[in-house]
């Protein structure tokens, strides 16, 4: 579906040693840098690039086909359960929270426990572990236990005047570094001629990415027009040729092939 091999015979191929490889770059059919997302440093140059979800991308695709307004996308990472919003009073920023509960939300909790069944973007279950331990040889944390499975983090921990830290600015939030930030004003990629372009917004990159798409689809509708119109007038000269056998026009029993050339030829 991404990858139509419709595509194949207008996309421009690389070469190598004297044979055809793969292609200079591909287009597929929805701008996958939007979906998957980019984070790098390279030479010079550094770029992020938040995932969005893939039917979003497809419903504005559909809207600039109809002429309609593009409409704005929100980050969006597959299964998290957390909270991605634009950041207060901070132009392309946006805010990522984890998930947290404590006895008020989780009637099973004790007063002093805080689960977490969430991590912000980019917080990896193993070093916020490790911060959790730091926090424990400090002893501002009595006890850590772990119940995570394979794609779910869930931390417990018991936390002594856990009442007391909800009241200050920031709360458990801040203290737990449960809360990041993500900017999306770095997104740099390659553009189709293979040279390094900062884009304003998502929404330029989905623009550029229509442009070479539609422009595609002339060039794929143009070479598969001119193979039907190869094809139609090969199997009209086959007809051709075998009314010809049949109303005995053209000889083919006994004669040499040079000669049926010849005749077909004229």
């Amino acid at each position: 579906m991404l990858f139509p091999e419709a595509d194949d015979a207008v996309l421009t191929l690389n070469e190598e040693e004297g044979q055809s490889i793969e292609p200079k770059h591909y287009l597929p059919t929805i701008p996958l840098a939007l979906v998957n997302g980019a984070e790098g440093i390279g030479t010079g140059w550094s770029t992020f690039i938040p995932q969005h979800n893939p039917r979003d991308v497809v419903d504005n695709i559909r809207r600039l086909m109809r002429g309609e307004p593009y409409q704005p996308m929100a980050p969006w990472y597959k299964g998290y359960t957390g909270t991605i919003v634009a950041a207060a009073g901070r132009e392309k920023s946006l805010t990522v929270t984890g998930v947290w509960n404590t006895m008020d939300e989780n009637p099973n909790l004790e007063d002093d426990e805080l689960e977490i069944t969430e991590l912000p973007i980019g917080k990896w279950t193993r070093d916020y572990k490790n911060f959790l331990e730091e926090l424990a040889q400090k002893e501002e944390i009595d006890e850590i236990r772990e119940y995570h499975t394979e794609n779910r983090v869930h931390f417990i921990i018991k936390v002594p005047k856990l009442a007391e830290i909800e009241k200050i600015e920031g709360g458990i939030c801040k203290k737990f570094k449960l809360q990041t930030s993500l900017s999306t004003a770095n997104c740099v990629l390659f553009d189709a001629e293979g040279r390094l372009h900062r884009y304003a917004r998502e929404q330029d990159i989905l623009l550029e990415w229509f442009g070479l798409r539609a422009d595609l689809y002339t060039r794929r509708k143009t070479y598969l027009l001119a193979k039907l119109k190869k094809d139609v007038e090969l199997l009209r000269n086959r007809a051709r040729f075998i009314k010809a056998v049949i109303e005995e026009e053209l000889e083919i029993r006994r004669v040499k092939k040079q000669a049926i050339v010849r005749n077909l030829k004229e």
